[in-house]
């Protein structure tokens, strides 16, 4: 693995740093779970009526072929049979009997982490080669003077649960008092991390400890991936020395002002990356969320027009202008510890200009960190075109007649999507996918609104088989993932996966391998060779050149 050194922040407590140059997809953390529960669908009442969709031993969803089947003791979790059971055991017999204790009652997954975390501190892992201590864990980030008077309330009546729970165990009489258990709640909020399948959908809630030492950036240089229950962490660029290595705690596509109040509510912190910084502080966040949420008129228009003739075809054109051409940068992408050295945002054109996130990158390294810095940094970026975008974008009638075409679009997907796959008929799915494809003129392509109307409308098609109509919709899809999470990215390798294999149903086999290559370098370098959506990649690339 990179070598990697730890230090402290005054600000955001302990790091992982770069010890020398690590090249991008290199290996920084690999580890099994100390704790980890595999989440319900949904919240339920009571644990009799808990769906129990995937086993807590391999992770594997229940079929029509492999029925799954609930622990005797406790009725919480479920195994395909002995052999995952016994693996299973090792995380769960620190839960089961607690569990029992507030029976019907079903506890919350990090309610469940908290209660195996303390039992196997405080009891005693018989011969475990972990070298975590109650010491240790406490000393994690995540402190209770960061909640609201709201979440100290009810961070106190789960305390108050969690000790009845624990006395139910072998901790016994050894339990924490109600103070530690919610400061120790807290450590689980901040520390924990989401546990993924091998399509990247949550399924489960884990604490890696050799990981927790990995802050949060909203352009982080590493990403976190699994197999199975094993979690590895992996470079997205090239990193220089002392680069910090950060991952992201939430899903960016959001606005500073919506992460933001994420990451307030959830981890209890104000992010200090520099798309979080206050508009004042940081231009760049302005161009950046007038992207996201504003339609763009006046001088600045996207280079996204409505298609003509046929939609495939004219979202391939657009795809090969935008997304394929910028190939090479996979090539070419470095972070460096004084900004962000990647291209992570859409690039767009104003007055004839291709604007990228470099252009802010070289203003920050130029004057970010000098004396007077950021008031240098603005002077230099208001006399750019890409802080003038920012302040001439307005709502003229253009944009809000957009805007209200999509309220109408989004009117009609959700009848069609609460509707029978007969009720919508071919007609109507061709209807909306038209009239979707031709709204977004005035729009960026991570207009955030657009965005999710059309990712909500390509679950629909797929669902009911529509692959022809889906094609089109999907390659519109792959700019906006582009931008909002970055070409290193493993959603964005997902989706091109994703869109490839649509490409395949309906026979564009040329257009399905050029996005499959993609899907498979893209992944390659943040999930690994060895991960299972590579080996699918491989597997259908060798069909298409087959067939």
């Amino acid at each position: 693995m990179a070598k990697t050194v730890t230090r402290r922040d005054p600000r955001k407590g302990r790091g992982l740093f770069a010890a020398d140059e690590i090249p991008r997809g290199s290996v920084i953390v690999t580890a099994e779970p100390f704790a980890y529960v595999i989440t319900p669908s949904t919240s339920p009442p009571s644990v009799e009526s808990v769906q129990m969709r995937r086993c807590s031993g391999c992770l594997k969803e229940a079929t029509p072929g492999r029925r799954l089947l609930r622990c005797g003791r406790c009725k919480a979790v479920a195994f395909c049979g002995a052999a995952c059971q016994s693996v299973a055991w090792r995380v769960h017999r620190w839960e089961c009997s607690a569990i029992q204790a507030v029976h019907p009652r079903c506890p919350t997954p990090s309610l469940r982490l908290l209660v195996q975390i303390i039992s196997r501190l405080l009891v005693g892992d018989g011969g475990s080669s972990s070298t975590l201590t109650l010491d240790s864990f406490m000393a994690l980030k995540g402190d209770p003077d960061g909640l609201t008077d709201g979440q100290k309330e009810g961070f106190a009546a789960v305390s108050c649960l969690a000790e009845k729970m624990l006395r139910a165990t072998s901790v016994g009489n050894r339990c924490p008092a109600q103070t530690t258990l919610l400061a120790a709640l807290c450590k689980v909020s901040c520390n924990a991390f989401s546990i993924c399948d091998e399509e990247l959908r949550p399924v489960g809630l884990g604490f890696y400890p050799d990981a927790a030492v990995l802050n949060h950036s909203c352009l982080p240089s590493c990403v976190a991936t699994f197999a199975g229950l094993r979690l590895t962490v992996r470079t997205l660029a090239d990193l220089t020395p002392d680069t910090e290595l950060t991952i992201s705690y939430l899903d960016v596509a959001d606005t500073a002002e919506g992460r933001r109040r994420y990451l307030k509510e959830q981890y209890f912190f104000e992010c200090s990356c520099p798309l979080c910084h206050t508009h004042d502080q940081a231009p760049l966040q302005g161009v950046v969320d007038a992207f996201l949420v504003k339609p763009l008129t006046g001088s600045f228009r996207p280079t996204y027009t409505a298609p003509t003739g046929d939609l495939l075809s004219s979202a391939w054109e657009h795809l090969q202008r935008t997304v394929l051409c910028d190939h090479d940068s996979l090539q070419t992408s470095s972070h460096s510890s004084s900004g962000n050295g990647w291209d992570w945002r859409w690039p767009c054109e104003w007055r004839g200009r291709r604007l990228i996130a470099a252009d802010m990158d070289e203003a920050r390294q130029k004057w970010g960190r000098q004396e007077g810095g950021w008031s240098r940094l603005e002077e230099s970026l208001a006399q750019s075109a890409v802080y003038e975008v920012a302040t001439t974008t307005r709502q003229e009638p253009s944009g809000r007649v957009d805007e209200g075409l999509i309220g109408v679009l989004e009117d009609r997907v959700a009848a069609a999507r609460q509707g029978s796959a007969c009720a919508c008929g071919e007609q109507q799915i061709r209807a909306i996918t038209h009239d979707l494809m031709g709204t977004g003129a005035s729009f960026h392509p991570a207009y955030l609104r657009l965005h999710r109307l059309r990712e909500s409308w390509l679950q629909h098609l797929i669902s009911v088989e529509a692959f022809a109509e889906a094609a089109p919709v999907a390659l519109t899809t792959l700019p906006a993932y582009r931008a909002l999470y970055g070409a290193q990215s493993p959603l964005f390798g997902l989706q091109l996966f994703l869109t490839a294999k649509i490409l395949s149903a309906c026979g564009e086999t040329s257009k399905a391998d050029a996005l499959m290559r993609r899907a498979f370098e893209v992944l390659r370098v943040c999930c690994g060779a060895d991960h299972e959506l590579c080996d699918k990649a491989r597997d259908l690339l060798g069909q298409l050149q087959a067939g």
